[in-house]
């Protein structure tokens, strides 16, 4: 048995989720907007404790750590949860599809078990489109971010 290449399955499931990709895009917006909270945060941080450090109270910083967390975490929530809709909406989705077309097809032996196995296998999309997206679209942005904010302070 060959294994399918990771871009033709990626490509695969991007068509089969074409329906919902718009939504999934804009989940995956969300995450990376959430993990773009980082850089504040971490500078948040570090003014509190560098404000520690010099005997101050740096109460600013610690606002901006609090109320950026707060946002961060709320943003990671919504993201998570419309990607968990949208991968539940595409599973339903392919699963009224394949059975639809087994009961045209009635008439094939042991169409329960295919049925059976065809929705069990409508589920494996739902890893991918609640996880792998949000993950993919963070991993592309949120390096070149990082990188920008180091280089554009260190030199």
């Amino acid at each position: 048995m060959t294994d399918i290449p990771a871009k033709a399955a990626d490509g695969a499931a991007r068509q089969i989720l074409a329906p919902e990709w718009p939504h999934l895009r804009r989940a995956a917006l969300l995450a990376v907007l959430s993990g773009l909270l980082w850089l504040p945060l971490a500078f948040c941080a570090a003014t509190a404790l560098a404000g520690l450090i010099e005997g101050r109270l740096a109460l600013p910083a610690l606002a901006g750590l609090a109320l950026c967390g707060i946002l961060r975490a709320l943003l990671t929530h919504l993201a998570e949860a419309r990607a968990q809709r949208i991968a539940l909406a595409a599973t339903s989705r392919l699963r009224g599809g394949l059975l639809a077309r087994v009961a045209r097809r009635a008439d094939l032996p042991r169409a329960g078990a295919l049925a059976s196995l065809a929705s069990e296998q409508a589920a494996l999309i739902r890893p991918y489109a609640a996880r792998y997206v949000l993950a993919q679209m963070r991993v592309m942005v949120l390096p070149l971010a990082v990188l920008a904010c180091a280089f554009a302070t260190a030199w």
